[in-house]
């Protein structure tokens, strides 16, 4: 790795410039299995299994102030050799200055700073359980719209201070809207206004947390509707007490007028630093001037780490639908409407580095 990186180094020309400690550049990744089966024949009713993501992150210091932190992922096995046959994503690619603690700077594309998940999104080591909440962080899979978009390609301001044993970190940011499918958000921006947002978390004590978020922009609806309003604000408290761990977080996004909510409450207690049980319910609400359009799932799973790099999960996700809810559709071999409610069982292993 050394070499390569080193043949990308300008060998010599005008000015000075720093030669990378190659000693201090770290190379993370994960790679995870997953298995599925749905009594949802819109979802997968045979059971299949899923190679979903294959990461590497990289982190490369240049000086003590400047740094270039990197994350491409191969997503869903990719086999360009078939239509739909995975991507590659480049899920991070920024530069960050270090001026002090409080006053930090990242230039490039980035997850969006949201709640307690979306800079976490794809990464299953990090989480209890087989996926993120959909509610709130994939609304659009559960009848409603995005309710933020997942990257941010701009410029964030960030900082953490300290008063005493009270932590306090904020990021803000400033970038591309949300663009058309066809359109890509790290290259173009469909109307001129830019998006903003942030987050403000702040820690009163030891393993317990709050933070407040917010998305402002304009969104790329279709050919005629570039620039259809969207605002998106949430609230998140974590907190835990020896091993009983507690997450809960509530949201509500504008989109034009529409307004779509979530919130979801997880509760977990790990037994012996290895097993972790784990129970969550999420409730999506897409239109809350529409009625009967609700989704509710409620999920019991278990975590078990038998070595420090490797993790099983698996689980079960009951899901209670509304009759209007316009993500049920219609199965395609019968033409009849799909269940309003139906269930789910989850595997997946995960090895990380």
């Amino acid at each position: 790795m050394a070499l390569a990186l080193a043949m990308l180094l300008p060998l010599g020309g005008a000015g000075s410039a720093y030669a990378v400690d190659f000693s201090k550049i770290t190379l993370n990744g994960f790679i995870d299995l997953e298995y599925t089966q749905s009594s949802n024949n819109a979802d997968n009713p045979n059971g299949a299994f899923h190679q979903h993501h294959l990461s590497f992150l990289l982190d490369v210091p240049v000086d003590e102030r400047i740094s270039g932190h990197f994350h491409i992922e191969f997503d869903h096995g990719v086999n360009t050799a078939v239509s739909n046959g995975g991507d590659i994503i480049v899920e991070k690619s920024f530069i960050q200055y270090f001026h002090n603690d409080l006053l930090q700077f990242r230039f490039g594309k980035a997850l969006t700073p949201f709640g307690y998940f979306n800079e976490v999104h794809d990464a299953t080591p990090v989480f209890l359980s087989f996926g993120i909440p959909r509610t709130i962080y994939r609304q659009h899979e559960r009848g409603g719209t995005s309710m933020f978009p997942k990257w941010t390609t701009g410029v964030n301001v960030l900082g953490v201070r300290e008063y005493g044993n009270t932590i306090v970190e904020y990021i803000f940011y400033v970038g591309n809207g949300e663009n058309l499918p066809t359109v890509n958000d790290a290259e173009h921006d469909s109307n001129r206004n830019k998006a903003f947002g942030g987050r403000i978390a702040i820690q009163p004590v030891e393993k317990t947390s709050l933070a407040a978020s917010f998305y402002s922009g304009e969104k790329a609806e279709s050919a005629s509707r570039l620039a259809t309003s969207h605002t998106t604000w949430g609230l998140m408290f974590a907190t835990g007490a020896g091993d009983l761990g507690a997450l809960f977080e509530y949201a509500s996004s504008d989109v034009g007028g529409t307004v779509d909510t979530g919130a979801y409450g997880q509760l977990s207690y790990t037994v012996n630093k290895q097993v972790t049980p784990y129970y969550r319910y999420e409730q999506t609400d897409p239109d809350t001037s529409s009625a009967g359009d609700g989704w509710t799932e409620q999920i019991v799973g278990v975590n078990y780490m038998p070595l420090d790099n490797l993790i099983f999960k698996a689980e079960v996700a009951d899901h209670t639908r509304g009759a209007g809810n316009r993500d049920i559709g219609v199965d395609p071999n019968t033409l009849e409407a799909n269940p309003k409610n139906y269930t789910d069982f989850r595997f997946a292993v995960t090895l990380f580095f």
